[in-house]
Formats: C-alpha cells, sequence, structure tokens
C-alpha cells in the first residue's frame, strides 16, 4: 500500500543489537513521582540544545552523573538515543556522533 512512499534504502539503519551506554545528564530533579516506581526529571545540554525526559530511578546513577540509555541507530551522522519508559511514556532524542564520542569516552574503542 505505502511501497511507492518507501525510498530504495532506508536512511534510517537500526543497529542488530541496542547499544547501552552511560549518558551524562546536565541536571537532575527527583519527581514527579519519588515514591516506587519512583520517576525522576533529567535534563541533557547537547551543544545547547536542552533535551529533557522523565527516567525511572533505577536508571539514573547519582555518583557519576549518568542515565542508562540505549543507542538504537542512526541516520547520516545523528544517533538514536532512547531512555527507559515510565508512566510518562519514553524519551528518544538525536546525537551527532562526534559529540555521542565526546560525551561517552568508551564509545571511541568500537569499531
Amino acid at each position: 500500500m505505502f511501497e511507492r512512499l518507501l525510498s530504495p534504502e532506508p536512511k534510517f539503519r537500526y543497529f542488530s543489537d541496542p547499544v547501552f551506554v552511560d549518558f551524562p545528564y546536565h541536571k537532575l530533579a527527583k519527581g514527579p513521582f519519588v515514591e516506587p516506581p519512583a520517576e525522576w526529571a533529567v535534563a541533557f545540554d547537547i551543544d545547547g540544545d536542552v533535551k529533557s525526559a522523565f527516567v525511572p530511578s533505577f536508571s539514573v546513577d547519582e555518583d557519576s552523573g549518568t542515565v542508562r540509555a540505549a543507542l538504537v541507530g542512526k541516520i547520516d551522522d545523528r544517533v538514536l538515543v532512547r531512555l527507559a519508559i515510565t508512566q510518562l511514556g519514553s524519551a528518544t532524542f538525536y546525537v551527532s556522533e562526534e559529540r555521542l564520542v565526546d560525551l561517552v569516552p568508551a564509545l571511541a574503542d568500537m569499531d
């Protein structure tokens, strides 16, 4: 039905398996739900573009200032970052490959 709308090769390419990383956050606010299942608000500053989301409290590591995230795939040079789902939904955003390696240096060793 929608075949004529599809490009011969999709621009977005999923990774065969998600890559899990500890993604640094800029700000953390404990809420709106503080009782289990607790959900907290986090904000990410990606080159001046602030992204915010609610994440499960168990995915936040306050000591390292990171939240667990999955890298799902990419389009051109931008990687799709997905955060864990909450009662309020899930959040995704794109980060350039170059900036992603700056934020998560362990990715530099990946092929």
